[in-house]
């Protein structure tokens, strides 16, 4: 779980160590900083360690005026249920949370405690896939992936765009995808980010 940086020295909050943080577009040290409690709605958690991240510094995050991001270790311990047509959170004790019928549920992975499962691309070419429920796109492929299936030579048309996370901003190579199949679920001709990362989470 993270805190914006400038935010966490507002409230006076104290280096607690330094850690190397990752993202789309590089890596950069941050810092670790205790807050005596978190909350959210009607739910608190008390002492809690937060990485400081530049979060002012990330365009579209900024023009939201985001001061933090709830990560793995607060996920982890409930029962999350996000609600886009309403605009809604839910949070549920592990147990008393029932999910819908009919509703499979997808087997996931965690690698650096960020979750992953499996999907098909194309029909064909099957990958682990993160789930990134904060990027600003839909899908994006990582640039070993593409490289190995040779997507951006095979894309009929291709269009650049930026985007930007921890380490700075980038271009991406955006086209279509032939289908994207998540478990039982496919989806036919979705836009896709073919990454040609050499460094940062998208290089991996």
């Amino acid at each position: 779980t993270c805190i914006d940086e400038k935010t966490a020295r507002d409230l006076g909050l104290e280096s607690a160590g330094a850690i190397k943080a990752e993202g789309v577009a590089g890596s950069i040290t941050v810092s670790y900083v205790r807050v005596d409690s978190l909350g959210l709605g009607s739910l608190t958690l008390l002492s809690q360690k937060l990485v400081a991240l530049p979060l002012a510094d990330l365009p579209g995050i900024s023009a939201l005026g985001v001061r933090g991001i709830l990560g793995y270790d607060f996920f982890s311990r409930f029962v999350v249920r996000l609600d886009y047509t309403a605009s809604q959170i839910s949070i549920y004790a592990p147990g008393a949370f029932t999910p819908p019928p009919g509703v499979p549920p997808l087997p996931i992975s965690l690698e650096g405690n960020v979750p992953s499962t499996t999907a098909l691309v194309n029909g064909a070419l099957e990958g682990a896939f993160r789930i990134d429920t904060g990027s600003s796109s839909s899908r994006d492929l990582h640039a070993p992936f593409v490289a190995r299936h040779r997507l951006l030579e095979a894309a009929e048309r291709v269009a650049r765009r930026p985007y930007a996370g921890v380490g700075g901003m980038r271009l991406s190579a955006i086209t279509r995808l032939e289908s994207f199949a998540l478990g039982p679920h496919i989806i036919y001709g979705p836009i896709v980010g073919l990454s040609e990362s050499t460094e940062g989470v998208f290089a991996s």
